[in-house]
């Protein structure tokens, strides 16, 4: 799996020929990746599994190949109800086979099922109705526009997030990356369109697919600085290894200042034969690849009552430590249904903090 993420910056490579554009004029070049979005692919060995064809898309191809036209449709469905259920039975045998190894597969993780299409106005209104189907066929009838609306609005929002997974789905990439596109060509849009998100799953499978992506792992880091090498090659805590280096002379020193300027070189070297544009979506992807900082734990269900509490004081210049003193006093009074709000509060954070845990560790 690989997170990337891609913004447009003017930075100059030491000893490259090419220039990016000044920050006084930044023009932006059609063949770089301006806007900065996220796309997650599928991890590795994941696989997308395709829904199998019914028993007349079966028949079509045995009779017109694979390439059937609209013609060949018309014609294929006329002679599909001409056919009794002894000729149609092999069609649908095949699709049965095919179906029961479908559903086996999709219980399984390494496959990735197609998503299911939203469903229908009319069965939306149906499935809130407990009457007969024929006596909700005419309250359905007898609806206006108007009492309609609600249902048509429920099916257009479930379209749109339907045509996003099915994308996502037919790009193999994990559910929910086409959300977190919404910088659309400098401009803030919440709600890209399909043709927008599908230019942009394009251009990121370019430059994903591209053989440039090979250099990420060549591409040295910055050199670390004289310091920090001494503190590295000690093995010791920074407050110490600050004191011993002030200790240290200039000639004690010069080993690691020499390593320095070498490290410097040596990526100079690297980034010069390296062409900038390219390096600047392989910087994208190696900054991508850095872990995430861990995320806080909730607050504690006495430290939500204590945020309450202080707020609800109005005593100025008080002691350090007193506040919590005071704070400490008034929660041990609290009944035990006084602090169920904060225990209740806390638990609730906490599962939610323990859920996202675990579907980063499951995407990572």
């Amino acid at each position: 799996m690989l997170l990337f993420s891609a913004r447009y910056s003017s930075h100059r490579l030491a000893g490259s020929s090419c220039r990016c554009p000044s920050s006084s004029g930044r023009l932006l070049h059609s063949s770089v990746i301006e806007e900065a979005f996220q796309l997650k692919t599928l991890p590795s060995g994941v696989q997308r599994l395709k829904r199998p064809e019914n028993a007349f898309t079966r028949f079509l191809k045995d009779r017109f190949g694979s390439k059937y036209s609209p013609k060949d449709m018309g014609e294929g469905g006329r002679m599909w109800r001409e056919m009794n259920d002894a000729e149609r039975q092999s069609y649908q045998d095949a699709f049965n086979a095919d179906m029961t190894e479908y559903r086996r597969r999709a219980k399984q993780e390494i496959y990735c099922t197609c998503p299911t299409p939203p469903l229908a106005i009319y069965f939306r209104f149906l499935r809130d109705q407990k009457a007969p189907g024929s006596q909700c066929h005419a309250k359905w009838a007898a609806m206006t526009e108007a009492e309609k609306q609600p249902y048509c609005d429920a099916y257009n929002a479930d379209l749109v997030i339907y045509r996003r997974r099915k994308m996502e789905w037919t790009q193999g990439l994990m559910q929910g990356s086409l959300d977190d596109i919404q910088n659309m060509k400098g401009k803030r849009d919440k709600n890209p369109s399909l043709n927008q998100l599908g230019h942009y799953i394009a251009r990121f499978k370019k430059t994903y697919e591209s053989p440039e992506l090979g250099m990420i792992d060549s591409l040295p880091p910055r050199s670390q600085s004289p310091f920090q090498r001494f503190q590295t090659a000690r093995g010791i805590p920074r407050n110490i290894a600050k004191v011993q280096w002030k200790m240290m002379t200039d000639e004690e020193k010069q080993p690691f200042k020499e390593l320095y300027v070498q490290g410097c070189e040596h990526r100079r070297q690297a980034l010069a034969t390296a062409p900038w544009r390219e390096f600047r979506a392989l910087s994208a992807v190696r900054r991508a690849r850095q872990p995430k900082p861990a995320s806080k734990l909730p607050l504690s269900s006495y430290f939500r009552f204590y945020q309450e509490w202080a707020k609800s004081r109005s005593e100025a210049g008080l002691p350090t430590g007193k506040p919590g003193v005071l704070a400490g006093q008034a929660w041990r009074q609290l009944t035990d249904e006084e602090r169920a709000p904060y225990i209740d509060a806390y638990a609730k954070a906490k599962a939610e903090y323990l859920a996202s845990q675990q579907s980063t560790a499951a995407q990572s």
